[in-house]
């Protein structure tokens, strides 16, 4: 499965060297690294060779390009680092599906009492644009759990909480990946709508409480749904009861 490694790449090397930078407070969250000309003198290396190491760094969201302006780190370091950590391998398995919503559960629902003390205006409009897309799709719509997803997330920023979001949105991959490959029961997207326009008017009337037991029987209902497929099926590689 793997080779004997002889030695560390270049790029590598860089990478590290800037996470190991960023770790010791050298470089902070929100502050700009080097250009790129003194990056090369301080590494001794070629510019591509250079790039090559920053690259992995930009695409798990840890450094920032701003055009003109340079490489930043990301303001939002931890999420970077939290999200790439957990988006980094997929849905092991029937029994990791599962877990994802009972985590949902414990984020969300306390988003949810939150929503209902702190969202804005434009977060209620926000919630409501994703439930009036949601209205028009159809149950076996390719694009639903898109839209699924879109409301959650909606509902989980207008709650206010860094952290809290942080881990809703750190699961975003695995939670999309569950959605599509579930199997609802008959009717579940229209029931399911009307309990995300529950979850919007209690968020709307300031009843966090009413809000988080609802948007709980929801993510239950979702939980069944998943695991009484998930007993027959392998929809994540191995059925439920073989994990």
């Amino acid at each position: 499965m793997f080779q004997k490694i002889e030695r560390s790449t270049t790029g590598e090397a860089i990478r590290n060297q800037v996470l190991a930078a960023i770790s010791a407070g050298v470089l902070k969250p929100g502050q700009r690294v080097p250009t790129e000309r003194e990056l090369t003198e301080m590494f001794q290396v070629s510019r591509p060779a250079l790039r090559e190491g920053l690259k992995a760094l930009v695409f798990s969201g840890i450094l920032e390009q701003r055009g003109s302006l340079g490489t930043f780190v990301a303001e939002s370091l931890n999420d970077s680092i939290l999200s790439a950590s957990i988006q980094l391998v997929p849905v092991r398995g029937a029994r990791e599906a599962i877990e994802i919503i009972e985590a949902r559960r414990g984020i969300e629902c306390e988003l949810a009492r939150l929503a209902a003390v702190r969202r804005t205006d434009d977060d209620l409009a926000a919630m409501r644009n994703c439930l009036d897309r949601l209205a028009d799709c159809e149950d076996d719509d390719p694009d639903r759990a898109i839209l699924d997803f879109d409301f959650h997330s909606a509902l989980g920023a207008a709650g206010h909480s860094g952290m809290l979001s942080s881990l809703q949105m750190s699961f975003g991959q695995k939670v999309l990946a569950v959605m599509r490959k579930a199997i609802y029961r008959p009717d579940a997207g229209k029931q399911g709508h009307r309990e995300h326009v529950a979850i919007f008017n209690a968020v709307r009337n300031g009843q966090g409480e009413l809000a988080a037991r609802i948007l709980n029987e929801h993510l239950v209902k979702l939980e069944d749904g998943v695991r009484n497929h998930m007993e027959k099926n392998s929809a994540f590689g191995s059925p439920l009861n073989s994990d």
